[in-house]
């Protein structure tokens, strides 16, 4: 009950600060955990079961948060292919099941345009005012995907302590939430790194950070 409470607030104020067009995406994805959450205790799923439909519905949406965040930066960097690419892997997170096979598709297309981002920074690429607006959007989606993925360390934990997987659910499979779970590590130490580069840039360039950007940088 305490961990639903908890991730029910930071919801809440992760949409307060974030555009009306993100804030319906989140809003899609929580609705879909949630159902997704209800339909596992009515068939009884083993405990392991569902923390990990929980763990994998959540990373999604961080997932997510955090396509938007680099597609925000692609085009404000004039990086268009990958932005269609990125765009493409948000939509198909977004239909059908969710297995590690797409998510390792998601994590590298979205490692592929993390590079082509971080060189544009490293040459302190010169942004005009509509380019900064973009950037600025970005950096919301960002810190919001870094708050989630640092609450999802706790459930990663849960899982991998549970026993009996199983089938998660129609939506999820065992094997998303124990690649979710084994390198969730490595995910946040690079989310961090990546996050923090993102906001130091941004002051540099004089461009308006989310308010808790500080704790963060």
């Amino acid at each position: 009950m305490f961990q639903k409470i908890m991730r029910v607030s930071f919801l809440l104020a992760l949409l307060g600060a974030m555009p009306a067009c993100q804030t319906l995406n989140v809003i899609d994805t929580v609705t879909g955990m949630a159902d997704t959450e209800k339909s596992g205790k009515k068939s009884g799923m083993p405990a392991a079961a569902g923390v990990g439909g929980i763990l994998v519905a959540d990373f999604v949406v961080a997932q997510k948060l955090v396509l938007d965040a680099q597609i925000s930066f692609a085009q404000a960097f004039n990086l268009n292919d990958q932005a269609k690419l990125l765009q493409a892997e948000k939509q198909a997170l977004s239909s059908g099941s969710i297995d590690k096979t797409k998510l390792q598709k998601t994590q590298s297309v979205s490692e592929n345009a993390q590079k082509a981002i971080e060189e544009k920074m490293a040459k302190k690429a010169s942004m005009d005012s509509s380019s900064k607006g973009k950037y600025a959007r970005g950096l919301v989606s960002l810190t919001g995907a870094m708050g989630m993925t640092k609450k999802l360390s706790n459930d990663a934990k849960d899982f991998a302590s549970a026993s009996g997987v199983g089938a998660l659910t129609s939506l999820f499979s065992a094997d998303a939430a124990v690649y979710v779970a084994t390198g969730m590590p490595g995910y946040l130490v690079n989310l961090a790194s990546a996050t923090k580069s993102a906001l130091s840039f941004g002051k540099m360039m004089d461009i308006k950070l989310p308010k808790n950007a500080d704790s963060l940088l």
